[in-house]
């Protein structure tokens, strides 16, 4: 019986990353780090800068999958920082056309929304930024508030429905649309389940966001070292509570649906449930 509760998978995640925690948490906090070094360049005029670090750092948590994937199959020891961290840099001629897919496909909604409201409020994409809201009725505003919401949330499921992409080229050797169609396959009537798992570690994502305010706001007099550590902080806290274990947890809902369509019996794959954690720790212990 497939078992996709995220309590069980979240526990799961957990286990695993007690496995080889140091690497793991190591290499998805060079992996944050690298992906959050364009914002960096976000209130400077170094905008081309921004844009090719974006392209550049794009199949950057690859590295995450990768990783994740050893952690789950029983190759935890394989985990290596300088190697699976570096994964998506050094496969990225192989692996850019798909996750460059992914990014459309994840960005989409927000492009249809810009042109939607900028068609409906008469003015060009380009003025849509020096609109004041003072020209607006107070029921426009809602009922743009209230679209812009659904953009974001329908944004949001996309994300969540390509989250099997990079692991459909790991186990597959699919790319490209074939890879982003089986992963919405795979996961299509099981996406309320991914949510939750990633809902559970909201709290964290809200930690590392206040840290980075915080860290902005007492050492703004420092200009670019203060974005540089709050990029390193915010890094290494979602890598600690939240990344490591959230991807080890992917990787788990995945295999368990890959293992189910390809007709495994629950008890033969390399999972460890509820009282049998337990069981192992204390054999371990003793």
């Amino acid at each position: 019986m497939l078992n996709l509760d995220y309590h069980s998978i979240k526990n799961e995640a957990h286990y695993f990353l007690d496995k080889n925690r140091k690497n793991m948490i190591y290499t998805a906090t060079i992996i944050a780090i690298m992906t959050s070094l364009p914002a960096l360049f976000e209130d400077t005029n170094a905008s081309i800068l921004d844009f090719l670090l974006r392209i550049l750092l794009l199949t950057m948590p690859h590295g995450l999958v990768v990783a994740s994937l050893k952690m789950v199959t029983g190759q935890e020891n394989q985990v290596v920082v300088r190697e699976d961290s570096m994964t998506g840099l050094r496969r990225f001629k192989e692996l850019f056309p798909t996750y460059f897919l992914v990014g459309l496909c994840e960005f989409l909604p927000a492009v249809v929304l810009v042109v939607v409201l900028s068609l409906s409020m008469g003015f060009s994409i380009a003025a849509m930024t020096s609109v004041s809201l003072d020209t607006l009725a107070t029921g426009t505003i809602v009922l743009y508030a209230i679209l812009i919401l659904a953009v974001l949330l329908y944004a949001f499921y996309i994300t969540i429905t390509l989250s099997f992409t990079g692991y459909v080229i790991e186990t597959k050797g699919e790319r490209k649309m074939a890879a982003i169609k089986d992963s919405y396959r795979m996961i299509h009537g099981h996406v309320w389940s991914l949510i939750k798992l990633f809902l559970s570690y909201l709290p964290w994502l809200i930690l590392s966001a206040l840290v980075d305010g915080i860290i902005g706001s007492a050492l703004g007099f420092l200009g670019p070292i203060s974005a540089l550590l709050a990029v390193i902080a915010t890094a290494f806290i979602q890598a600690y509570f939240f990344s490591a274990e959230y991807h080890i947890g992917v990787a788990i809902f995945f295999m368990r649906i890959y293992n189910h369509e390809q007709g495994l019996d629950q008890s033969s794959e390399q999972v460890v449930e509820g009282e049998a954690i337990d069981e192992e720790r204390s054999d371990e212990n003793a």
